[in-house]
């Protein structure tokens, strides 16, 4: 029995095809063994619900694929597709999107994507994860990812990156220093502060470590590394109008002192830390200009 092939027969096919199974047949076999007959009543039914389904199942399918819109296959179903083959290559290059980094982005391939938009494809499982690619291709990109994505704007919003700070010191008081709190330069951001923020180079002033540390040098600063013994230290106050600062090699801590020594001249002796509270590590230096 053929099938129905246009909405306006589909409706008679269907009662002519219903009314033949439900009249009842002349057989003997059923006349004469009831049961048979119940059996065979259920099974026209049974046969007649799968032939409805079949039919509107098929019909629907002749009607999307005689559309001229894209149509997908979902659950082996086809869906008519809001956008036409032409409609997504339109979509897909206002977008600055070429057909292979769409199709990688849709989890498919260039040449499925190409049949689609030419039209030689009218439906195809790929469709439905092509359309979301092109929306969240065409979604404002957020802040964060923006930042994460500008080296620049990067190093601006977290510290991390870019050039570094460059502070002026003169010399203070025996064996110390005051250091600017402006910067007075910038430059490249060395190696030991590569991720580091808040790092800084600052000009060495004085001798009292000499000759490891010389006059115009500039020490290199990790403010993040703990205070560390037998590294070399720049030990601020903790009073905002206080610029005073002192660069000793720190021998050991307790939790009162810091315990230092300087080598011109040669001298051990400690720093209050209610007075010197902070202590950033000298984590290398660049010979003077």
């Amino acid at each position: 029995m053929a099938l129905a092939s246009s909405a306006e027969t589909r409706p008679l096919f269907l009662a002519c095809q219903i009314a033949f199974w439900l009249t009842p047949q002349s057989s003997p076999s059923f006349a004469s063994d009831p049961a048979l007959a119940i059996a065979a009543s259920i099974s026209f039914r049974v046969l007649v619900m799968k032939e409805i389904e079949n039919t509107l199942a098929c019909e629907y399918q002749h009607e999307c694929l005689s559309d001229n819109r894209v149509g997908s296959v979902i659950d082996n179903r086809v869906i008519a597709n809001p956008m036409s083959g032409n409609e997504i290559r339109q979509r897909r290059e206002a977008l600055g999107l070429t057909q292979e980094q769409l199709a990688q982005r849709a989890g498919t391939n260039q040449q499925t994507l190409h049949r689609i938009e030419t039209g030689e494809t009218k439906h195809s499982r790929a469709i439905p994860r092509i359309l979301k690619a092109l929306e969240d291709a065409g979604s404002p990109t957020p802040p964060a990812v923006q930042v994460a994505n500008d080296p620049e704007i990067f190093a601006r919003a977290t510290g991390i990156g870019g050039d570094v700070p460059v502070y002026a010191a003169a010399e203070g008081g025996p064996g110390e220093m005051v250091v600017e709190k402006s910067p007075i330069d910038y430059a490249p951001r060395p190696e030991p502060l590569q991720g580091v923020k808040d790092g800084y180079l600052v000009y060495i002033s004085g001798e009292s470590m000499s000759p490891e540390y010389r006059p115009g040098q500039r020490a290199i600063v990790h403010p993040k590394l703990p205070p560390t013994p037998d590294e070399t230290h720049i030990f601020y106050t903790n009073n905002p109008a206080d610029d005073r600062a002192t660069i000793k090699h720190l021998v050991r801590v307790t939790p009162e002192a810091w315990h230092v020594e300087q080598w011109n001249p040669p001298k051990k002796f400690t720093l209050d830390r209610s007075e010197w509270p902070v202590a950033h590590r000298v984590v290398g230096k660049y010979a003077r200009r």
